[in-house]
């Protein structure tokens, strides 16, 4: 069924200082067969220019060691609402307690944008030895 009142991305208003959201849309992630974790990043409207959203990762996983290494902002493109950061175990083969990888949006030193809302989110990574 499709909803006809649900107006397409492309036509919805843009704007210039887009608020910004993070929630994880996968918050498990496991060592298992390369089981990743997704955090999605929103802009509640389309932005008029390209959107670097800077974060903090922190949490008790190690980057590089319990989980892939990415980069610390996410470039989301002029007249897009969404970007997704994947969270991709590292199989170490130690035995481990759950880590949690916790993702934290800038509120200082931002352009282009307003954080609001939800400003972290966390995604889990289970061990599989």
């Amino acid at each position: 069924m499709v909803n006809d009142s649900i107006a397409p991305i492309s036509s919805l208003p843009t704007v210039d200082n887009p608020k910004v959201t993070i929630s994880a849309v996968d918050p498990l992630a496991s060592e298992a067969a390369g089981d990743a974790g997704k955090y999605m990043i929103n802009l509640n409207a389309p932005s008029t220019k390209a959107i670097k959203v800077k974060f903090k990762v922190e949490g008790s996983a190690k980057k590089g060691k319990d989980y892939a290494n990415f980069d610390a902002s996410l470039a989301i493109p002029a007249g897009s609402v969404f970007g997704v950061i994947d969270v991709v175990p590292v199989d170490d083969k130690k035995q481990e307690k759950t880590e949690k990888v916790v993702i934290k949006l800038a509120n200082k030193g931002i352009k282009g944008y307003v954080v609001k809302g939800n400003s972290a989110a966390s995604v889990k990574i289970l061990d599989n030895d």
